[in-house]
């Protein structure tokens, strides 16, 4: 797999957690390939989720290991770290932290 990450030869749907799909699959590869936006459930990713003062909600998988903070970038959410988060855990002994800071690009005049 770890060669296959680095050639790029990976199907194009995120992998699940519990395993990762067959290679049995015809997925067109490449440019012109049809993507699938089709949302994904968090709980297929993460473990637990939790909703702190309504401020930011926190996506975690892992009991045990370092802790891996992992922050969004502008325009994206905590879910963006969801295959991240499914290859890591299945890699290493970890506790992976996803944090979504809600409405942190918005103008608090905006609200009102």
């Amino acid at each position: 797999m770890e060669k296959q990450l680095h050639l790029n030869l990976l199907a194009s749907r995120p992998p699940m957690a519990g395993g990762f799909q067959s290679g049995g699959s015809k997925m067109k590869m490449g440019p012109g390939r049809k993507r699938d936006f089709t949302p994904l459930l968090w709980s297929q990713y993460f473990e637990t989720i939790e909703d702190v003062e309504n401020i930011f909600r926190l996506y975690c998988s892992g009991s045990s290991g370092p802790v891996l903070l992992l922050l969004h970038g502008g325009g994206h959410s905590a879910l963006s770290w969801a295959v991240f988060t499914a290859v890591i855990c299945s890699r290493i002994n970890c506790r992976v932290v996803a944090m979504d800071l809600r409405a942190h690009a918005m103008d608090p005049s905006a609200s009102t």
